[in-house]
């Protein structure tokens, strides 16, 4: 995500103040903390207003910020996050939120498996299917600071069309008849189980 644009910070006196670029801090030189300050609100508020899931943990793996869209897949209160829990914590929150057509005891190995993916920073992106039929693609991300950064994506759709996709490819793999199926450059793209046979 690429955030362009000026940056708003409020002066002593709360009258948002606007400015272009940075200024030095007099005595160090450095960019004044208000200014970083105003920059971290306005990324935080963006963050709020997309619609994928977004988690930062501090190197304990205490949330330190959780979006809008995360709270609303785990179905998470507004002041659920305001005590910086850990992420187990908001992991089991989310489980006993959550209820469908999977499994309990497969939906606690996904959310005991995404907690010790968390652990050892893996960011190898896997798929999370909720009870209620949505499915999440999530990934870890491993920061300098020793945190992490969490996405959440919803993927249900393109999910559904490939469990879809695979049905008709075990259907037409157990019929009598042998199937091959190629493109327009004569590239074989699926053979059936009869015809490997």
């Amino acid at each position: 995500v690429v955030f362009v644009g000026r940056v708003e910070q409020e002066g002593f006196d709360g009258v948002p103040q606007r400015s272009s670029r940075p200024e030095p801090d007099a005595q160090s030189g450095s960019v004044r903390p208000a200014l970083v300050r105003g920059s971290l609100v306005a990324l935080r508020a963006s963050l709020d207003e997309v619609d994928f899931g977004v988690v930062l943990l501090d190197a304990d793996l205490h949330a330190t910020f959780v979006n809008r869209a995360f709270r609303r897949l785990w179905r998470l209160a507004e002041d659920t996050t305001d005590c910086r829990p850990a992420f187990v914590d908001l992991m089991r929150h989310g489980q006993g939120a959550s209820k469908g057509d999977v499994s309990s005891e497969t939906f606690v190995d996904q959310v005991n498996a995404t907690v010790a993916r968390v652990h050892s920073g893996d960011s190898t992106p896997v798929e999370i299917r909720l009870p209620d039929g949505e499915v999440l693609r999530f990934q870890c991300f491993a920061l300098p600071c020793g945190g992490r950064m969490l996405n959440y994506t919803r993927v249900t759709d393109m999910v559904r069309r490939s469990d879809e996709l695979q049905v008709l490819r075990n259907a037409i793999d157990n019929v009598e008849q042998g199937i091959v199926l190629i493109d327009e450059a004569l590239v074989v793209q699926f053979v059936n189980k009869k015809a490997r046979e």
